[in-house]
């Protein structure tokens, strides 16, 4: 922790009306330093006229940075935070401060939703308002507040990958519990997911980097070339057994992928240098 010591000097008191006066001269200049900031001189005329008046809530700057703040973009949302501390800041102390624990609450009300009601445990967050309450320059918020802001993001990020991953397990033991099933296709993955199809295939091409109907095919193609080689199976009832409904799809789909007819890849399979003999 720190200690910062803050020192005013008055004429000498000598009644106790004095003594309330100097006081809110004080007040008054402390509440001046919040926005000056550390190292700095006050005299008591300087807080005469400092204040702006007809203050207003900065709503549509606010909205703009939950919502940069749900899209997880930190830069625009540190740019928000700026301009409201800026438009705040020349009012009185206690229209500062009623601004930022209206956004905190704005926040807050955001990452309910965000998290379905279910609040993150995060350290900086939780202790935001109060942080904030102690803070002793407008300075010292914008810190705060933007650590908080990063703390939460961070969360964010490492909850919607981990859901992520999760989502992509689920539709890879969904393809690779039915390859064989010949009607397999996004559709019915996505059925079966309780997902709708064009988030399936959206989703699986960010996440693998290829369609889902291609890494079907090549997962189809990549059980093929096993059992061609290490089996005497059929060609036939290979193509059968992988989901191939047609058998001239399946070597048409084959020799695309392999430059090789199944035929032809089980006769290269088989053959093997003079030392493996």
């Amino acid at each position: 922790f720190h200690i910062t010591i803050t020192i005013g000097f008055s004429n000498p008191i000598t009644s106790y009306s004095e003594l309330v006066e100097s006081y809110n001269k004080s007040l008054a200049a402390t509440k001046l330093r919040f926005r000056k900031g550390r190292n700095c001189l006050i005299h008591y005329r300087e807080t005469k006229g400092q204040q702006k008046n007809g203050f207003q809530m900065p709503e549509d700057r606010m909205k703009h940075l939950v919502s940069m703040l749900k899209l997880g973009h930190l830069d625009s949302v540190e740019t928000d935070l700026r301009e409201i501390l800026h438009m705040v800041c020349d009012h009185s102390y206690e229209d500062f401060q009623l601004t930022i624990q209206v956004l905190i609450y704005k926040v807050r009300i955001a990452i309910h939703e965000m998290t379905q009601y279910r609040m993150p445990q995060l350290i900086g967050f939780d202790r935001l308002s109060e942080n904030t309450n102690w803070a002793e320059t407008v300075d010292d918020v914008k810190e705060i507040m933007m650590a908080a802001f990063g703390e939460l993001l961070n969360h964010m990020t490492d909850r919607r990958n981990s859901k992520h991953q999760n989502t992509l397990n689920m539709l890879l033991e969904i393809i690779n519990e039915r390859l064989a099933d010949s009607t397999l296709c996004p559709d019915l993955i996505a059925e079966q997911a309780n997902l709708s199809t064009s988030y399936v295939r959206k989703f699986f091409k960010n996440m693998m980097g290829v369609s889902i109907s291609d890494y079907i095919i090549s997962k189809r193609i990549e059980f093929c070339k096993e059992r061609l080689a290490k089996t005497e199976i059929p060609v036939k009832e290979i193509c059968i057994m992988v989901g191939f409904g047609s058998y001239n799809y399946f070597f048409t789909v084959f020799k695309k992928q392999t430059g090789r007819t199944p035929m032809r890849f089980r006769k290269d399979s088989r053959l093997k240098p003079d030392s493996d003999r």
